[in-house]
């Protein structure tokens, strides 16, 4: 159990780092016939943004493919009532302290989610936002730290699920 967290014990899956290799030499951030690209949106991606909510469910998943979308946390004197409201996404009564909107489709219309919904979408937003950065040459490490950080960050997307 420790020896999970400890970074020093972990392995490199060799198929898993085969493909981030080979996406980042030449794939690119909208082609999922990249594996790379298809594992990550099997296993990690597509499972956080899956919420009750279908219909607001693909389209906040366009938004965040694009990078059109936009969340912030609820001012308090904007809350009509101290009473916990609907999630929009999940579709339960919660506490939603985050709203977000679609970008430039719904500039105008806010959607109230919990915490827990927010972090499932910020999870997927840093990691595409990591993706983006590597294709665009911002990141200057090894590809054996990019790798690790992917890692991380594929790790994270997992725990806002929890």
């Amino acid at each position: 159990p420790a020896a999970i967290l400890d970074p020093d014990c972990w392995e490199v899956d060799p198929e898993s780092h085969r493909e981030f290799v080979q996406w980042q030499q030449s794939g690119s951030m909208t082609s999922f016939s990249e594996p790379f690209l298809r594992r990550v949106y099997e296993e990690d991606m597509n499972l956080c943004l899956a919420f009750p909510n279908t219909t607001l469910s693909h389209a906040l998943e366009r938004a965040v493919q694009e990078n059109d979308l936009f969340i912030e946390e609820v001012n308090t004197r904007h809350q009509h009532s101290t009473a916990p409201s609907k999630c929009v996404l999940l579709e339960v009564a919660r506490f939603c302290r985050y709203r977000f909107r679609l970008g430039s489709r719904t500039p105008h219309t806010w959607y109230y989610i919990s915490q827990l919904a927010r972090n499932r979408i910020t999870a997927v937003c840093d990691f595409l936002n990591y993706l983006r950065y590597i294709k665009q040459g911002l990141v200057k490490s090894s590809i054996h730290d990019m790798y690790w950080e992917v890692v991380k960050l594929r790790r994270q997307m997992a725990l806002a699920r929890r």
